[in-house]
């Protein structure tokens, strides 16, 4: 690898394997610290970086000062850090701006995700339906295309924007060639980190945040919504603690979620995602032409991505519960 220091920090979004590229980070910390790569132990709650975050938004006169031994180290051994958490992309321009000035003078490097927009709204309102999401599926995508036009989920090249502009130097790493060709998704941050191939010896291939059928997706949103009703605020993950518990346990509650999701299962209808591309394309246009002048290589996206083939089946949600 280079002989010179830097910082590499990895941006996630959600949804695009991060918790898996942290694990593994994580899991691997001494013999990426033998070829000069370190996953630091500041701002780190396992598996990824996810305090540096809070501290940029709580006390960002405090971050050089907590970062100080750190730079000193990497300038001092030629060594390149990595920090990794996909909630640095809830940081605005502003707030990037902050952690980049708290990083300086050390050379920067932003790595970002690029995976479909699509599946990662899908991808994204599952994960919020077992954290307490009441609305379905087509109410999600509606409010974020009414309310929060800029969210990353759905529009992740305006995130790119940002970090070019407030972090400087960005990389996008295409998710779904990855997963065409085989590439583990811990292989380009790798390869970037160390300028050539790194074979980790604990490589864990195991899924995480592995996704619940789509009926029961459903089963868990409408227990979400009697629960609110109750309760008269967000559940947030309570029911769902309470849900699988019951799954495990209780004989007659594995039927009546079976049944239930027999009957589910027959009114469920399809949400054409791939038409947001076409919706957003004046805007991912004028994101990649920003992108692209500014020397980033920008994956096909939107538009511009080969679709056959999509499994769409992954994209039917129930509009309606009254019938229950």
């Amino acid at each position: 690898m280079k002989d010179s220091f830097r910082v590499i920090l990895h941006i996630g979004p959600h949804k695009t394997g991060t918790t898996y590229i942290q694990r593994n980070l994580l899991d691997n910390r001494a013999a990426l610290a033998k070829v000069g790569v370190i996953y630091p132990e500041v701002f780190c709650e396992k598996p990824g970086h996810h305090a540096l975050y809070r501290e940029v938004l709580r006390s960002p006169r405090t971050i050089a000062t907590d970062l100080e031994a750190l730079l000193q180290q990497l300038r001092k051994q030629g060594q390149t850090a990595i920090f990794s958490s996909e909630t640095l992309s809830h940081l605005g321009e502003t707030e990037m701006g902050v952690l980049r000035a708290a990083l300086s003078p050390v050379p920067v490097q932003t790595v970002m995700y690029l995976r479909a927009r699509g599946p990662v709204i899908w991808s994204q309102w599952q994960e919020d339906v077992k954290h307490g999401e009441t609305r379905s599926f087509s109410e999600y995508v509606t409010d974020l295309m009414l309310r929060t036009p800029e969210a990353k989920s759905i529009n992740p090249l305006g995130l790119a924007v940002r970090s070019q502009r407030a972090l400087g130097s960005l990389k996008l790493v295409d998710y779904e060639a990855c997963v065409a060709s085989g590439i583990d998704l811990i292989e380009p941050l790798l390869q970037l980190a160390a300028d050539g191939p790194i074979l980790l010896p604990h490589l864990n291939t195991y899924r995480v945040n592995s996704r619940m059928p789509q009926e029961r997706v459903e089963v868990l949103r409408l227990l979400n919504l009697i629960a609110y009703r109750r309760l008269k605020r967000h559940p947030g993950i309570l029911v769902r603690k309470l849900f699988l518990t019951a799954l495990r346990n209780s004989a007659e509650v594995r039927e009546a979620t079976a049944e239930v999701g027999t009957l589910i299962g027959s009114q469920l209808v399809e949400l054409p995602l791939d038409l947001l591309d076409e919706y957003f394309w004046p805007r991912d246009e004028g994101h990649t032409a920003f992108l692209q002048a500014a020397g980033v290589e920008v994956p096909p996206f939107g538009v511009l991505r080969e679709t056959k083939g999509l499994d769409r089946t992954g994209f039917k949600y129930l509009p309606d519960i009254s019938f229950l």
